[in-house]
């Protein structure tokens, strides 16, 4: 299973990491970086940490563990790639995180929901 987990991530995502608020309340983040992932235009529903019944616009499966409140956007950073993903076209917010083992508890398919 764990080599299924790595061969399905083959597209390229920008993701910029969550460092936190300025003075006023506005995130910061981590210089963006690119990722390899499978990234899923999908409508999933979740459970938000409220409990309420939400839809996901996209899914993402990473190698790696991604924090609500993290950004991604599907392609490459470029030389237009700016270090903060607020009000970036095609940028998303993680909204949601999963970890879940594989049966030998050897490595983890890890979802974020967008």
């Amino acid at each position: 299973m764990m080599r299924i987990i790595n061969k399905i991530r083959v597209m390229d995502a920008v993701y910029w990491p969550r460092k936190g608020f300025d003075k006023f309340g506005k995130p910061k983040f981590d210089y963006p970086q690119e990722i390899k992932c499978r990234w899923q235009d999908t409508a999933e529903e979740y459970i938000d940490d409220e409990g309420t019944r939400q839809a996901s616009s996209a899914i993402v499966f990473a190698g790696f563990d991604i924090k609500p409140g993290d950004y991604l956007k599907k392609g490459k950073i470029d030389m237009h790639t700016p270090d903060s993903p607020l009000g970036e076209d095609g940028a998303w917010e993680v909204v949601k995180f999963e970890k879940l083992p594989t049966l030998k508890a050897d490595n983890f398919l890890r979802r974020a929901y967008l």
